[in-house]
């Protein structure tokens, strides 16, 4: 499957954006990590898996957003005109 450039464009910002979400919670993830380490406790496995969360839902939103302003452009069609296409089609 070949992308669009505008599309790669989106791929690649939604992931700077999950990379920069990392970036700034890196430090508190490896606290979470050593604390986790050094005196267990199930809270700080969820409490980095949320800071993950996090990274996805970015990554997830530019994507989604990034493809709606591309698409918003798009011809709108209605059941009407569907329908008269897909009959000329069969």
């Amino acid at each position: 499957m070949v992308l669009s450039r505008p599309a790669c464009l989106v791929a690649i910002a939604g992931l700077l954006a999950e990379g920069g979400v990392r970036y700034f919670t890196s430090a508190s993830r490896v606290g979470l990590a050593r604390q986790f380490a050094a005196a267990g406790g199930s809270w700080r496995v969820a409490a980095a898996a949320v800071l993950d969360g996090i990274a996805l839902l970015a990554l997830w939103a530019v994507i989604h957003l990034g493809l709606g302003v591309l698409f918003a452009q798009s011809p709108i069609q209605s059941q009407t005109e569907l329908q008269s296409q897909l009959a000329t089609v069969v």
